[in-house]
C-alpha cells in the first residue's frame, strides 16, 4: 500500500505493570522470536548511499526490536528493497520498505526544504520510524485480529504515533516533529503532481483507503496535543491546528489509549522496555 501513499506518558514497561502483576513470570516469555532483517541491494545505483548507510547503522536491526517487544503468534520479518515506485507495505509477514521512499524523503531534506521548527535529523528519523511503525501496526492488527471500526489505514497511523509517543520527552517530541514535517512534504509533493479528476469531479486521492497527508498531519499533531499539551503546543501551532480541533485532542488522545490497554497492551513484554528505549535512542542521535 502506498506511502504517497508528553503531562508525561507511562514507558510500555510501566504501563504494562498490571499485566505482571497478574501473570506468573514464568509465563513470561524472554523474547519474541526474531523476525529476519534484510538488506536488499538497491537496483539503482542512485540509493547505493541509502542501503550502506542503514545497513551499517543497523537501522533494521533497531526496529527489528521493537517488534519483538511484542508477544505475537508469528514473527514479523522487516526489509529494504527496490519497488519502482514510493511505497512501503505489510505483506505476508513482512513489513517492507522502498530505497524510493527514503531517496524522496533525503532529497527533500538536503535540498533544505525543512520547517523551522525540525532538525534535518529529525525529518530523516521521525519519517523512518513512522512508516515502519504504521506497516508493523497492520501486522498487529492482522495477527493480534484487533477490532478496527473505520479504515485500517487511520488506525495504523494511531497506533503507530501512539507508539512513538510512549517514548516519551524530547525523544519521543523530535520523532512527532519528524513525522509531522514528512506530512508536510507529502502534501507539497501531492501538490505537484495533479491527478485528473473522477467522473465526479472528486480527485482520485479522495478514493484512497489512506487519509489525505493533510489529515494525517493534523491527527498525528492532535495525538501528541493530547497526550501533552504543553510539550506539543509550540508544535500545534506552527502547523496551525485549528482551535476547534485543539480543544478536542484530550479525549481523541485519551480514547486512543483506552484502546491501547484494552487491547495491545496485554501482548506488551516489558521485560525489553530498556533494550528497546536503547534501539531507539539511536534515532534521536540521527544527523
Amino acid at each position: 500500500m502506498s506511502v504517497v501513499r508528553a503531562a508525561r506518558l507511562m514507558p510500555i514497561g510501566a504501563m504494562a505493570l498490571n499485566l505482571l502483576a497478574a501473570t506468573p513470570v514464568d509465563a513470561q516469555p524472554a523474547r519474541q522470536p526474531a523476525g529476519s532483517v534484510t538488506y536488499t541491494l538497491p537496483q539503482n545505483p542512485i540509493h547505493l548511499p541509502i542501503h550502506d548507510r542503514l545497513k551499517a547503522e543497523r537501522w533494521l536491526e533497531r526496529m527489528q526490536a521493537v517488534f519483538q517487544t511484542f508477544r505475537l503468534p508469528r514473527p514479523v520479518a522487516l526489509k529494504i528493497e527496490s519497488c519502482g515506485e514510493v511505497d512501503a507495505s505489510f505483506s505476508r509477514g513482512t513489513v517492507g520498505l522502498c530505497y524510493e521512499y527514503l531517496h524522496v524523503v533525503m532529497r527533500r531534506i538536503e535540498s533544505g526544504q525543512l520547517a523551522a521548527w525540525v532538525t534535518p535529523g529529525e525529518a530523516l528519523a521521525g519519517a523512518f520510524v513512522d512508516v515502519v511503525l504504521h506497516e508493523f501496526s497492520h501486522a498487529l492488527v492482522e495477527q493480534l485480529r484487533l477490532p478496527v471500526l473505520g479504515r485500517e489505514e487511520e488506525a495504523a497511523d494511531q497506533l503507530s504515533a501512539y507508539m512513538i509517543l510512549q517514548f516519551g520527552g524530547d525523544d519521543a517530541a523530535g520523532l512527532i516533529r519528524g513525522t509531522a514535517h514528512m506530512y508536510l512534504s507529502w502534501i507539497i509533493f501531492f501538490q505537484s503532481r495533479a491527478l485528473a479528476p473522477l467522473g465526479s469531479g472528486v480527485s482520485p486521492r479522495e478514493a484512497r483507503p489512506h487519509p489525505t497527508a493533510g489529515q494525517r498531519l493534523y491527527n498525528l499533531v492532535c495525538l501528541a496535543l493530547g497526550s501533552d499539551h504543553e510539550a506539543y503546543a509550540v508544535l500545534a501551532k506552527a502547523v496551525d491546528l485549528p482551535q476547534e480541533r485543539a480543544k478536542d485532542c484530550t479525549g481523541e488522545f485519551a480514547q486512543i489509549e483506552r484502546a491501547w490497554r484494552a487491547l495491545v497492551r496485554p501482548h506488551v513484554n516489558p521485560a525489553l522496555d530498556a533494550e528497546v528505549r536503547r534501539e531507539l535512542g539511536f534515532f534521536t542521535s540521527v544527523k
